[in-house]
This record gives C-alpha cells, structure tokens and sequence, in this order.
C-alpha cells in the first residue's frame, strides 16, 4: 500500500498470476466510457466517460468531506467506524489500523472498526420493540426507531446505571475477539426499556469514543467530527457521541448516501467539472452542529471508565463461553 502496486507476495500465496491484475490508477482518473451495448442496457449515453472511482470506505471519507489533513469522520450504519485523511499510511499492526487509497490521488483513508452499531439498536427493535407496540393501540405507528429514541431520550445519562456492550458481532480492533459478544451490564428492578435503548446507544458511543482516543494515541486528532450513515439520522445520537467524546457533531446534508457522493466528487474531478477534492467544501453543506454540554461529558467519563473495565474483564469470559461444547 506504500508504494501503490500489487503484492507478490500476496498474489503468489493466493496462486493469482500477476498479468492477471489490472493497472492501479487514481479514482479520478478516467479509465474508458459507456460503450454501445452498456448504455443500451443502463440507459446511460454511449461515450459517457467512465471514471475510476474508489471503495465504500474511500468514497464515504470524500462524501463527508475528510479530504485534508486532520479531518475526520464517523459512519454509523451496521456497522460503525471512524477515518481520518492521512497524506502517509499508518501502519499499526497493535491496534488494527486500517489503511486504505483514498479518492484523492496520494492520500490515504485511515480507519478503525466497530463492527456492532446500528445493527444492535435493529436486535432490540426486533426482539423487545416490536412486540410491545404490538400490545400499545393508544398512539399512531411511526417510525419504530424514533419511537425507541422517544423512550430511549427518556431516561438520563447512564441510563440509570447500565452499560452495554456493543461487541454482538466480536471485537475487530485494538484487542481483536472474535469470540466477543454484547453484554447489558448493571440491570436493576428500576430499568425499564428506555434505559436498555439510550444504553445501546451509549455503549456504541463509548466505543467510538475508545476509536478516538486509539487515533489520538497515533497523533490524529480533531475537535469536530462529521458523521454520517444512517443511524447519524437521529439528533439524540448526535447528542450523545458530542457528549460522550466531547467533540463537535457536523452533521451534512447528505448521510445516508455519502459513499455515493463521494464517488460523485471522484467522477467530477475526473471529468473536469471541479478543479479539486478541495471544492468538497462547496458542496458538502452541515446541517447541523452538536455540541457536547461539559456537565453530561464529565458524568459521561465515569461510565466510560467502567465501560472499558467491563470490556477488558469480559474478554476471558468470551473466549470460555464459545469453547463450550
């Protein structure tokens, strides 16, 4: 990834010829056009150039605009991850560093992993959600993941003293565990689901914060941090990563289909409709900003204490549990 070629090695341990692998260009490079039989099948115009684009994780960091030094930005969709540009690689085999091309030509797309994101506040929507609007005729069906962030919005910082663990898929960076699962830790008589909701939410958040400091750690740091994805939908999530991370909370205009945006931006540099990746400021518009309230970061520094302790005392356990046969 340094030098920007395939490896030998790589392509010989997977038996792969290397003639077999194409050129490695820039995403904004153009690589050819729509030829007759494709616009016939897309309904694109033949001649239409073609330009090379870049991966999800490449094309989302342009689409939320982290195209210079410095900038970072959060995914939340699933999955969740956090990136950062780099003009240099990172390579960080300790922590799981993630270095990818980015869409602008030279720079790199740095990203840490939270596998267990969106798709742990989908599980509690499925299994406890769904089956009690089932039982609730008083009010109007809307979306049911807004109706959980109502209840969730309900309960305070620290959702009445329960931490979770949004490992539900394992751990994929810093400490991998493969073998991880979620845990809901501290539950008492007193909880009710709004607290198990706004938990899940703040676990998720106390594990974008830990990717923070890991990139801190490595000298990648920034006072705001756009987000995008789905889940970056929801003001209370905002809120809760701004007071969790004390960081700055852009939100854009455009969440849910950044990785397109970006592959836009790509596909007008490559065409020549904008001069730079630096004109992304132009067209990334921020919507709205979250800002951390200081009494809720401090509570919120406690319960990431303990949120770290429960994973670093889980992590045997993990491991003991999927060994039983």
């Amino acid at each position: 990834i340094i030098k920007r070629e395939w490896s030998t090695e790589i392509l010989e341990a997977a038996g792969i010829p290397s003639e077999m692998m194409p050129e490695p260009v820039n995403s904004t490079s153009v690589v050819g056009e729509v030829t007759a039989e494709a616009s016939s099948q897309s309904g694109l115009c033949q001649g239409t150039p073609v330009v090379m684009g870049g991966g999800d994780v490449a094309c989302a960091a342009a689409g939320a605009g982290a195209v210079t030094e410095g900038v970072s930005y959060v995914c939340l969709g699933s999955a969740a991850w956090m990136g950062f540009f780099s003009r240099k690689p990172v390579l960080d085999y300790e922590s799981k560093l993630v270095n990818y091309c980015h869409v602008v030509p030279g720079g790199y797309a740095l990203q840490y992993q939270m596998t267990g994101a969106g798709i742990c506040y989908q599980w509690l929507r499925d299994t406890i959600y769904r089956y009690r609007a089932l039982e609730d005729h008083s009010t109007e069906r809307t979306d049911d993941f807004e109706m959980m962030n109502v209840e969730a919005n309900k309960s305070g910082v620290g959702s009445n003293k329960l931490i979770f663990l949004p490992y539900m898929r394992g751990i994929w960076a810093g400490k991998t565990n493969p073998d991880a699962r979620g845990v809901l830790f501290g539950l008492n008589l007193s909880n009710n689901v709004g607290d198990i909701y706004r938990s899940a939410i703040e676990g998720m958040a106390f594990g974008i914060k830990e990717i923070m400091d890991s990139f801190d750690n490595l000298g990648y740091s920034s006072k705001q941090v756009t987000v995008i994805g789905g889940c970056a939908k929801s003001k209370l999530w905002r809120q809760l990563i701004a007071d969790i991370t004390g960081r700055e909370v852009l939100c854009p205009a455009v969440i849910r289909e950044a990785g397109s945006l970006g592959a836009s931006i790509a596909a007008a540099i490559g065409v020549g409709m904008i001069d730079s990746l630096d004109d992304t400021k132009k067209i990334i518009e921020i919507v709205d900003v979250s800002y951390p309230n200081e009494e809720n970061h401090t509570k919120y520094q406690k319960y990431y204490n303990v949120f770290l302790e429960t994973k670093s005392r889980f992590n045997d356990l993990f491991e003991k549990l999927a060994n039983i046969e």
